[in-house]
């Protein structure tokens, strides 16, 4: 039986009264001779948070569980190992912060996946993505 997928999560617009509220409060904290930029830095932190992308692949662990119950181990091998965990090892090549996770994808991908459901994975791929595949997950 099809269901359909459930709706999409809508960012709501922020309030601009509101916006100008915190951002008088946050000028208001502003003592006389401190430094000025010191309520833009705290603005900036409320609305803009950093992104830590290198932590992408928690989120990407936990929707693969979903794809998983949902549509069966293959489609959810395509998604985590197919296409993240690929993307994923590339930009660990140019970025140390991406390398520093990569371990912790891995283990990760272990606890998604029993090691039967990888290996027989690994085995229907292409030879080059075979190999690239095998030397990732530590497969001889």
């Amino acid at each position: 039986m099809f269901r359909c997928p459930p709706p999409a999560r809508v960012a709501l617009p922020i309030n601009p009264r509101l916006d100008d509220h915190f951002k008088t409060a946050l000028y208001s904290l502003a003592r006389p001779g401190a430094h000025a930029d010191i309520a833009e830095r705290a603005q900036s932190r409320l609305y803009c948070p950093v992104m830590r992308f290198e932590k992408v692949w928690i989120e990407q662990c936990r929707a693969t569980r979903a794809i998983k119950r949902r549509f069966g181990a293959r489609d959810a091998l395509d998604y985590l190992v197919g296409e993240k965990l690929r993307m994923f090892a590339a930009a660990a090549r140019d970025d140390a912060s991406f390398a520093r996770e990569l371990p912790r994808f891995l283990a990760a991908i272990c606890r998604v996946f029993n090691e039967y459901e990888l290996i027989g994975y690994v085995a229907r791929q292409k030879p080059a993505v075979r190999k690239e595949l095998r030397t990732l997950l530590y497969f001889s």
